[in-house]
């Protein structure tokens, strides 16, 4: 459609430039060549939105795409099957392991349900977190962060797992934090979601500032 469009505009706009060449046979050339002039530059603004609207259409396909990408991620993990977690423990419990490591904490909920190591993950393994793209500003670690902690909660809505911000060497981040049953031991972890690996403690970390969970 916007290809017809534009073909039609410079085709008129040649047919009156051919129709003015004729007809102002009498009229001074210096006024000729102004008509032409006006009408070389709305050429030349007619090719400028050309290159707008195409690279409009292409921004548009892109995030059409990515849209795509974002609901077959979701969808996906909205269809996770592996097993939930079934240790229930009850919001002392998150606190006490959370206020060791950082005084700032906001705990939503009364229960929770902590995962064993392998449930969590498998969980990791299956969920496509990681492999989105890193852009700068736009979907950094904190996006990274939270949405795998919207992930998690789509599984399992009681999972001791969230989010938080610590301080590193030389910068801030934002990572998930949680806790697992490792062997029969509550332990607290560190997962950075950008690659699903899970730590006991993160590399390089000075401290925990924020954490949500």
């Amino acid at each position: 459609m916007y290809k017809k469009t534009k073909g039609d505009v410079k085709m008129r706009l040649k047919t009156l430039k051919n129709l003015l060449i004729l007809s102002l046979g009498g009229v001074p050339r210096k006024q000729i060549n102004h008509l032409k002039d006006v009408i070389e530059s709305k050429n030349l603004e007619i090719d400028r939105l050309n290159i707008e609207i195409d690279r409009v259409e292409d921004q548009l396909e892109i995030a059409l795409d990515q849209i795509d990408i974002d609901y077959k991620n979701f969808h996906d993990v909205l269809n996770y099957q592996g097993d939930k977690p079934e240790m229930a423990t009850e919001n002392p419990v998150i606190e006490a392991a959370i206020s060791a490591v950082t005084t700032k904490y906001e705990i939503l909920d009364e229960l929770y349900t902590i995962p064993t190591l392998k449930q969590l993950q498998d969980f990791l393994a299956y969920d496509k977190v990681s492999k989105k793209e890193w852009t700068n500003e736009d979907y950094d670690c904190d996006n990274f962060a939270v949405d795998l902690w919207a992930n998690a909660k789509s599984w399992d809505t009681r999972i001791a797992l969230g989010f938080c911000t610590v301080t590193l060497k030389d910068c801030r981040h934002a990572i998930n934090i949680g806790l697992v049953d490792d062997n029969g031991t509550i332990k607290l972890v560190y997962i950075e979601p950008q690659n699903d690996v899970i730590y006991y403690k993160y590399p390089r970390m000075r401290h925990v500032d924020n954490v949500v969970i």
